[in-house]
């Protein structure tokens, strides 16, 4: 249940044991972001965070690490004028009716007044919205349940996104009735993901519901090798669509998806 896939766990629960079966694949774009985010916390927390490596900053390139930096400066500016403590690559936790879930908040400001949590996008693409970002909500609410003393404050969720489309850091303060309804909601999503087979046959089988969220998914996108995609609702849909039927006609055998591996699709059908 990372939180960076609230967006997608929280509509569809068939997605988790997916990702449970299947490893992700890095890319060029990750591996980027990775040294963006280990640059950042060095700047912001130099005594506990080491600085990437000249391999790594030279992969990153001039232009970036100025980027970088001006962010950096704006937050460490926030931070001064409303005297926030600076929290940097804090791991905190969630508790959702009777789990619990953790993460990563790349900066987290606390005052007596508030809590800012600041996320780094680094993609040069579509903008991350920061009003109602599930994986961000994720956060606010962990920091109160971890953070000594911040269990009331005020929620102030931010992205940074310092190239592309969007440009700059964005604000947005959660109602508080907002955060209690995601907080059901958070709940609800993780029980529908447990409510399943397993060993038991007599339970149902995870739920698999196509959607935006799936962008991104392993069970779509599979390993990166042709056919290595293991969702049985995209299959539905490509079966269909090859074959013209109808989804009557394009059931798979009954099997535990989520615990196939690298089957090619002929095999998994």
């Amino acid at each position: 249940f990372r939180p960076s896939a609230a967006h997608r766990w929280l509509n569809c629960a068939g997605s988790v044991w997916v990702a449970n079966a299947m490893p992700g694949d890095s890319s060029s774009y990750a591996d980027e972001g990775t040294i963006a985010h280990k640059l950042q916390a060095h700047k912001l927390d130099p005594d506990n965070n080491e600085s990437p490596t000249i391999e790594e900053l030279a992969t990153l390139g001039s232009e970036n690490i100025a980027l970088i930096n001006d962010g950096v400066e704006l937050i460490q500016n926030i931070a001064m004028l409303d005297g926030y403590e600076i929290l940097v690559e804090t791991e905190v936790t969630a508790k959702f009716g009777e789990r619990e879930v953790s993460g990563t908040a790349d900066v987290v400001l606390i005052n007596d007044t508030g809590l800012i949590i600041v996320d780094l996008k680094f993609g040069a693409g579509r903008k991350v919205r920061v009003e109602f970002n599930t994986q961000l909500t994720i956060y606010g609410l962990a920091a109160r349940y971890s953070i000594p003393g911040a269990s009331k404050l005020p929620v102030t969720l931010g992205t940074l996104q310092p190239r592309g489309q969007g440009e700059g850091l964005s604000l947005w303060q959660c109602p508080e009735d907002y955060l209690a309804q995601m907080k059901k909601n958070y709940a609800a999503a993780i029980e529908r993901a447990y409510a399943v087979a397993l060993e038991d046959p007599s339970r149902p089988d995870p739920a698999f519901i196509q959607g935006p969220w799936c962008w991104g998914c392993v069970g779509r996108t599979g390993t990166g090798k042709p056919d290595s995609g293991v969702c049985p609702a995209v299959l539905k849909s490509a079966i269909m669509f090859r074959c013209g039927g109808e989804l009557a006609d394009a059931q798979p055998i009954q099997m535990p998806w989520w615990m196939l591996e690298h089957a090619d699709a002929t095999a998994k059908l």
